[in-house]
């Protein structure tokens, strides 16, 4: 087992933890029982979503962590208005706030808002390129080439990010699971 093991899974379950706390914080913090009924609709369409497409994309990649976020959501319904989340939800806003007019911040808030694509897109784009280069040593690079890459792709992502939210509301992936969905 490596170091840098897991760490993109969990470093995806909580942005999406952070995207749930802002989808329903407002009705949790107001105690607005419609506004938490259209909020927990939501997010087990977007949890069948997700596990659907998950199932689905395991023979593309056997790794893939997407139908776990559909578990995770599912069960997130069943602990959205638990108090101790309320702690977690009041730091991850207060720590936006602070650092709310941070270009880096708004950068890696963009980013957030397309961390499905990017998700897709380190299989099909970030592995498609170390396979078509040299598909004999997948697996068998160095940590320290591994987290260049990592860094680079993650670097480029960012970037196209700032990008497309100029010009568009969410990314490609995105919007195609909220037009499923909502």
């Amino acid at each position: 087992m490596n170091i840098f093991d897991g760490k993109a899974a969990a470093t995806f379950v909580v942005l999406a933890g952070v995207g749930l706390a802002l989808m329903t914080n407002s009705a949790i913090k107001n105690n607005d029982q419609a506004k938490l009924k259209i909020a927990r609709i939501r997010i087990i369409k977007r949890a069948l979503f997700l596990f659907v497409v998950g199932i689905s994309y395991i023979t593309i990649w056997p790794a893939d962590i997407l139908h776990f976020y559909g578990v995770y959501m599912a069960i997130t319904i069943v602990l959205l208005t638990s108090k101790e989340k309320n702690i977690l939800i009041s730091a991850c806003i207060l720590i936006a706030k602070l650092f709310e007019n941070s270009f880096i911040i708004d950068a890696l808030n963009k980013t957030g808002q397309l961390a499905l694509t990017f998700y897709v897109a380190h299989v099909i784009i970030g592995m498609g390129i170390i396979k078509t280069i040299n598909p004999s040593k997948i697996g068998e690079y160095s940590v320290e080439l591994s987290v260049i890459y990592a860094l680079s792709f993650s670097l480029c992502c960012i970037l196209f990010a700032v990008i497309w939210r100029k010009y568009k509301k969410s990314g490609p992936l995105e919007w195609i699971m909220r037009k499923a969905t909502d």
